[in-house]
């Protein structure tokens, strides 16, 4: 899924700029997956470390949602 948003944004077959292609779950799990092994052990870490995939699914879909608000506005 990661690499179907992408490329289209990379080929500029999208409104979004290409630096929006950054904005994907798989780039958000990679850095929280970092992030957690970088901090200590604890409950809060744990439960970052389980549920990666949704939270970075959330930041894409509220990344691209503000970019698509910036956009809007720019046309109107």
């Amino acid at each position: 899924m990661s690499i179907a948003i992408a490329i289209p944004i990379f080929k500029g077959k999208t409104i979004l700029p290409k630096r929006a292609a950054i904005i994907n779950p798989l780039t958000r799990k990679i850095v929280l997956n970092t992030l957690a092994m970088a901090a200590p052990n604890t409950k809060l870490v744990n439960a970052v470390r389980m549920s990666n995939m949704g939270v970075g699914s959330l930041i894409t879909f509220a990344a691209f949602w503000i970019l698509l608000k910036k956009i809007q506005k720019k046309i109107s």
